[in-house]
Parts: C-alpha cells; sequence; structure tokens
C-alpha cells in the first residue's frame, strides 16, 4: 500500500471517530451502560456490531462502485459525504430507554440497527465507492467506531 494510501486510511479511521462521537450507537450504549453497568457484554456486543456494519457499508461501497461507471465514482462519493454530514448535523437525542433489556441478541440488533444509518458509515462508504481497498477502509472505519464506541463504557468504569 502506497504511504498516501496508508495517510488517507488512518485519516479515514479519525474521520469515523469524529462522526461517531455523540452519534445514535453511542447514546443509547451510553444509556445501556448507565442503566445496566459496564458490562463485558455490552462492551463485545459494540465491537462486533461496529465491525460488521463498517463491513456492511464497505461491502455496499464496493458493490456501488462496481455497478457504476468509473466518472461517477467521485461524484457519488461526494454525495455519500454530503449524506453524512446532513446526517451529523441532525442527529436527535435519544431517550433513556425505561425498560431495558439484559438479551445480548437484542442489545446487539439494536446497536446495529443504529449504526446502519450513522454518519461513520456513510463515510466508510464513499470511501469505498471512490476506490480505497475495500478491507482496508472497513477496518479503518471499524477501529475508529470502536474507539468512539468505548468512550462511554469507559466512562462508567472510571
Amino acid at each position: 500500500m502506497p504511504l498516501i494510501q496508508s495517510a488517507i486510511i488512518i485519516a479515514l479511521s479519525v474521520a469515523v471517530f469524529m462522526a461517531a462521537t455523540g452519534g445514535l450507537a453511542q447514546q443509547q450504549l451510553r444509556h445501556l451502560a448507565g442503566i445496566l453497568g459496564a458490562r463485558y457484554s455490552l462492551l463485545l456486543a459494540a465491537i462486533a456490531t461496529c465491525c460488521a456494519s463498517m463491513a456492511l457499508h464497505g461491502w455496499a461501497g464496493w458493490w456501488i462502485a462496481a455497478s457504476l461507471p468509473a466518472a461517477w465514482h467521485g461524484v457519488v462519493a461526494a454525495g455519500a459525504l454530503l449524506i453524512a454530514a446532513i446526517r451529523r448535523l441532525r442527529l436527535p437525542h435519544l431517550p433513556a430507554p425505561r425498560e431495558p433489556t439484559r438479551s445480548l441478541g437484542a442489545m446487539s440488533l439494536a446497536l446495529f440497527l443504529r449504526q446502519l444509518g450513522d454518519p461513520p458509515g456513510w463515510i466508510v462508504m464513499a470511501a469505498a465507492i471512490y476506490g480505497l481497498p475495500v478491507l482496508a477502509v472497513a477496518g479503518a472505519g471499524a477501529f475508529g467506531g470502536i474507539a468512539a464506541l468505548l468512550v462511554p463504557v469507559a466512562m462508567r468504569r472510571a
């Protein structure tokens, strides 16, 4: 991997971290960690769903890029970044759940569904559409997303 591509992947990871900070998934995880306590199962659910979500967004970006002519890649990637910016500016604040579940499957599903429309996924998709290696993009997105999701859990443990 050329040096410039490595720098772009690192910048992508930082951009995903910044976009995920305060996002819907982080809000939900903060509420769950506050009510249920910072459990290892909650931490593992956050890590697994973030990896799955970023892999799905990377694959979707690759699929979109493969189905479009090369001249359109930049335009569609810019559109995905615009959607990420609009979604980030218009994030609602989630109320705390009244009766949070202790089921690991339900928590994982809820976190995964929150991450599908969050701005970090759109950033990962834009990078994959633009032509960066999909595994590197998904890995960088997962790294930045996991770092942002661990903040609420770490704050509850401190």
